[in-house]
């Protein structure tokens, strides 16, 4: 049977029964077939894991991992190589299910209570009464966590076809709020009223969490003021920077929520992310393709050049600026919402507890939402703010000194960006001026000498350079105004700046730039332009303010490059034979603010094995802990790896374990694993690092799962 949906009856769900009047059987059903859900349907969620003794999870691990290194016995320790359908932990731990997807965010009776939204990936942990700044602050047991949401997987409902994985869970859970039983295919009023749904589940979260003091057990609270920020115009964005003013007023927008001048609706794709100094959240939204189509549809699949979609050489260059009828929310007037491809893809900042339409300025100058074009649109995983320890043991950016911000562009060929903003960092300043140091700036791509094509190394040695002998990388200004020499200059016109070459009609076989906006607002092309050597899918990067120091987790890449060793756009390069990923380090010469050129070397590579105890492919979310402890997950290696699982490491880079009995530096510990193909995402630790979050990501995507069901049996 087909399930049928009426538009009006999905603009309803999913609160269909929050109304007064509701009865006590209609919310009866209703928590039937959440129960339904959450026995038999895999179910992304978040996980509380707390060491059963008290003791920091970084202190009982590395004291595990130094008594391994030193030949003693660790039993279970590193957690050992298998898949399955449940998490798992190393002894001496215990995990509480915190929330799952769908659950109601609220007990009030009211059309617009919130729920927990789909595939739930970066976390921030904001402790109860923190301050000066959110980092490593405020209450241990209790406070208020930030959820990115990312996407819905599965095949979305279409004329020809119902939906497969977890649309059809969604469908499943819309039906039971509507009570409809209608038979027949899917209209183009039924798929609209699918969008409309589907835009509720993506975006974030914001939930209170406490431990109770008697079990010690994590729970999140549904009589707080949880808020849903998501990709319908209920959420508001004031866009700043210059391609603020290519923001088209009102022409896209819910004709029943008309949008302000220089506002947009909505966020979505929001993969990892960052916290200001300031308690705002970075919510990075990466493949914002899939939902109204790619504005830089120039590259193809194999990373190959399009012809007469606006990049064209000979022209200048022009953005796709309309809705792809073939993406997900392109093709589908939901009430009125069909949005620029070109309004998604940027650093969301939120201000999480205001209300989700309250964009920056609405109330106040110093609060409120907003995209920062300042900072770039690309395929953004993270925001990663500069910050040192200052002497009364709090973390803050230097003082007086430019805001730094690096950033990874997570796409096949993607790079590491690093943004400077134009005024400087005081403790003193107001919100307003301290929230405004991202309205205005430099943002920078990083360009490494020397990189190979087929792998990812360095075509001098073969491979990437020890720490005591780092490769050497620039900071190129990527901007019409920037005298800095086009990585590419040699292979074309010796001498020519980056300013010169972006604004070349035919410079590497593209168009030419009119305008930093839109230089901005296609930072994937404005790099390859100009030739900036391409990586390796920076899927997280983390500023370590112990060692002052960055940390880039590069998936993997079996892909095509786009441009040769010069930085020429060639057609049919080999692929690419990363299959396994890395971790990588980047240490400025000199001061972050101000240095042009960095070191960098290599400190973890993947490994492929189903016996090999530190073997794990696919690095994805990076954490840095409060003593500088690095740990990561991992995302696609249960398909690289022979269905092991995606799992947590600690990555030991203690120097005194390179000559120990067990030599471990470098080596990755196993400490969870999630079910099923899930992804383990979002890894954030509470303020004195008793508890780590974790976000179980998409379980049973091509898997059967029953997580969490299976282990978390509902009460």
């Amino acid at each position: 049977m087909r399930i049928r949906f009426t538009a009006l009856a999905l603009l309803l769900v999913p609160f269909a029964c929050a109304r007064a009047s509701c009865g006590a059987e209609e919310k009866n059903a209703q928590r039937d077939a959440l129960q339904e859900l959450y026995d038999g349907h895999a179910l992304p969620g978040v996980v509380a894991m707390t060491s059963a003794d008290g003791v920091t999870l970084p202190t009982r691990v590395r004291a595990l991992v130094a008594a391994y290194a030193r030949g003693e016995a660790t039993p279970g320790f590193p957690l050992p190589v298998s898949g399955g359908d449940r998490l798992r932990f190393v002894d001496g731990m215990r995990a509480d299910l915190v929330i799952t997807w769908l659950t109601p965010l609220s007990n009030r009776n009211s059309p617009n209570a919130p729920r927990f939204g789909g595939n739930n990936d970066y976390l921030a942990y904001f402790g109860d009464d923190w301050g000066p700044t959110p980092y490593y602050s405020g209450a241990d047991e209790s406070g208020w966590l930030w959820v990115n949401h990312e996407y819905v997987s599965g095949r979305a409902p279409s004329a020809a076809a119902g939906p497969t994985g977890q649309m059809a869970t969604l469908a499943r859970f819309l039906r039971a709020q509507s009570g409809s039983d209608q038979e027949g295919g899917w209209t183009e009023s039924d798929i609209a009223g699918f969008v409309r749904a589907h835009k509720r589940q993506l975006g974030g979260s914001w939930i209170r969490v406490k431990r109770e003091r008697e079990t010690g057990r994590w729970s999140f609270d549904p009589a707080a003021e949880n808020q849903r920020y998501d990709a319908s115009s209920r959420t508001q964005f004031r866009m700043t920077g210059p391609y603020a003013g290519s923001v088209r007023d009102h022409e896209d927008s819910d004709p029943m929520r008309p949008l302000p001048p220089g506002v947009i609706a909505g966020t979505m794709a929001n993969c990892a992310g960052g916290v200001t100094p300031w308690g705002t959240v970075i919510a990075s939204e990466e493949n914002t393709q899939y939902f109204y189509g790619d504005a830089e549809p120039v590259w193809d699949r194999n990373a190959q050049l399009a012809a007469g979609v606006g990049f064209d050489a000979g022209e200048p260059i022009r953005l796709a600026t309309t809705g792809d009828p073939s993406a997900n929310m392109g093709g589908h007037d939901a009430a009125g919402e069909l949005h620029s491809p070109t309004y998604y893809g940027w650093q969301a900042e939120v201000e999480p507890g205001r209300p989700a339409g309250e964009f920056l300025g609405a109330a106040r100058d110093d609060t409120g939402h907003a995209k920062h074009s300042s900072l770039g649109r690309a395929r953004w995983e993270s925001a990663a703010f500069v910050l040192e320890k200052r002497p009364e043991g709090h973390l803050a950016p230097p003082e007086g000194k430019p805001l730094v911000v690096y950033f990874g562009d997570d796409r096949y060929n993607g790079r590491v960006h690093k943004f400077v903003s134009r005024d400087v960092w005081r403790d003193a300043d107001g919100r307003a001026r301290q929230r405004a140091l991202l309205h205005e700036g430099t943002l920078y791509v990083s360009h490494l000498d020397g990189l190979s094509l087929d792998g990812f190394t360095l075509r001098a040695t073969g491979k990437v350079p020890p720490a005591t002998a780092p490769g050497v990388g620039r900071w190129i200004e990527l901007s019409l105004r920037s005298t800095d020499i086009a990585p590419n200059a040699s292979a074309f016109a010796e001498g020519t700046t980056v300013g010169a070459a972006l604004r070349d009609l035919t410079w590497n076989r593209l168009g030419g730039y009119a305008s930093q906006g839109d230089v901005l607002a296609s930072v994937y092309t404005a790099a390859a332009k100009i030739g900036a050597a391409e990586q390796n899918r920076p899927e997280d990067v983390e500023w370590n303010f112990v060692d002052q120091s960055l940390y880039i987790a590069y998936t993997r890449h079996t892909g095509r490059p786009s441009l040769n060793e010069h930085g020429v756009v060639t057609d049919d390069l080999p692929k690419r034979k990363d299959a396994v990923g890395r971790i990588w380090n980047f240490r400025e010469y000199g001061d972050p603010a101000t240095s042009r050129t960095f070191g960098f070397h290599q400190v973890w590579e993947g490994k492929q094995s189903q016996t090999d105890v530190f073997a794990a492919t696919n690095p994805d979310n990076l954490l840095i802990d409060a003593d500088g402890g690095v740990w990561f997950g991992t995302d696609g290696n249960f398909g690289n790896n022979g269905q092991t699982s995606d799992a947590v490491y600690y990555l030991d880079l203690d120097p005194a374990h390179h000559d120990t009995k067990r030599a471990t530096y470098g080596r990755a510990f196993r400490i969870a694993a999630v079910p099923s193909d899930a992804e383990a995402t979002g890894i954030a630790l509470t303020s004195r690092m008793s508890t780590l979050f974790l976000s179980v990501q998409h379980p049973g995507e091509r898997e059967s799962s029953r997580w969490p069901g299976n282990q978390f049996p509902r009460k």
